[in-house]
């Protein structure tokens, strides 16, 4: 069928101004929206009393729920829509544990929360109408060992010089304080015939040779019978094969690369109870500044 030639006559338009938004509007919007969003208003807090290990948060008009419990304690919510977030902290006993009716449960470490954690704060949010919980912090009283987590809390001075604490744990500045206020770098001396050569320089690594304030050498016999100290310096020591008389039996000195070791001719280490080869000959400790 042809289509015929349109007659019709169109009614006038008229045109209308559209209202202008100004800055003052925009962020009128803008304070209305951040003050409807769950995520600022965290502030909204509410407190929910269990009964018989039973409690339903209801988010009408709240953002952050409390609960405290001291029995193992279910959970359910109401009044929350598509795209909110909430918030729940639960208080409970240690071994109390949490369980969630219409709502999935995603947090890590479950085994934590429900046979440790003391306090938990969950992220509770509606994503296509499926509620979720997600534990954001989880605090625990009890102190953390070497199988259990826990709270940490930091030694006093005083606690740390007494080594006799394993529930808290020590910072570098107290362990500094330990040391008296040292550090100490142990180093391989490596192979060392003492029978056939004086010295040895041993590598010490370390960046501010200045700071170095103490080297003690502890020497390994060829058959590994004994562990002998190599005098420091002008340090005096008892010979290790006449205890009682006191000799000089080695020396050292230090520079920018290498800590280097001597032993004293003819005295207790140049023997050929020291000359195995392919050997670690024992240690030195370098005690030095920070």
């Amino acid at each position: 069928m042809a289509v015929g030639n349109r007659t019709e006559t169109k009614a006038a338009v008229t045109a209308a101004l559209v209202p202008t938004l100004t800055l003052a509007n925009h962020i009128t919007l803008l304070n209305d929206s951040v003050n409807e969003s769950a995520v600022f208003r965290k502030d909204i807090i509410a407190t929910e009393t269990e009964a018989a290990g039973l409690v339903t948060i209801n988010y009408a008009n709240k953002d952050t729920a409390t609960v405290t419990t001291a029995v193992n304690l279910a959970v359910s919510f109401t009044n929350i829509e598509n795209g909110d977030v909430k918030y729940l902290s639960i208080t409970k006993g240690a071994t109390d544990t949490i369980s969630f009716t219409g709502a999935t449960d995603v947090s890590i470490r479950k085994d934590y929360i429900d046979g440790t954690a003391t306090l938990v704060v969950y992220e509770v949010f509606n994503k296509n109408g499926n509620i979720y919980v997600h534990s954001i912090n989880i605090d625990n009283s009890a102190p953390a060992s070497e199988t259990t987590q826990g709270g940490l809390e930091i030694a006093t001075t005083a606690e740390a010089q007494a080594l006799a604490l394993d529930t808290k744990i020590i910072t570098p500045n107290k362990l500094a304080d330990v040391n008296g206020g040292t550090l100490k770098k142990k180093v391989d001396i490596g192979d060392w015939d003492m029978n056939a050569t004086v010295i040895l320089a041993v590598t010490h690594s370390i960046g501010d040779w200045t700071k170095i304030i103490g080297v003690k050498a502890t020497i390994f016999a060829d058959d590994d019978s004994s562990l002998d100290p190599l005098s420091q310096d002008l340090f005096v020591a008892d010979n290790p094969g006449a205890f009682g008389t006191p000799v000089i039996t080695g020396a050292y000195a230090t520079n920018a690369t290498t800590i280097v070791l001597s032993r004293l001719t003819g005295g207790w280490y140049d023997s050929v109870e020291f000359d195995k080869t392919s050997y670690n000959r024992g240690y030195v400790v370098i005690e030095y500044l920070p």
